[in-house]
């Protein structure tokens, strides 16, 4: 291999203004819910505020508790796999 190393991007040294773009993004949780009418108020409060969000994985347990993953939108960034290609707006 010939050449320098590409630059590192969204280096952490001081004065370093590489520039970067977050392509997706997303938050992901697992979550314990009593029951099913808390679990469903839950996400009846995401979608109340117009929010994106989806289950992953979806699990009633033997005490009647309610284990999901999902993930929920980060700021407006699209969901991974989601993302637009290269420079488009």
């Amino acid at each position: 291999m010939t050449g320098n190393p590409p630059p590192l991007v969204g280096g952490s040294k001081k004065g370093d203004n590489t520039r970067k773009r977050v392509i997706a993004a997303c938050i992901d949780l697992t979550l314990e819910f009593d029951g099913v009418s808390e679990y469903d108020n839950y996400t009846d409060g995401i979608r109340a505020k117009k929010q994106d969000f989806n289950v992953l994985e979806y699990n009633e347990l033997s005490d009647g508790k309610i284990r999901v993953r999902l993930q929920r939108k980060y700021n407006n960034s699209p969901f991974p796999g989601e993302e637009r290609k290269g420079g488009e707006e």
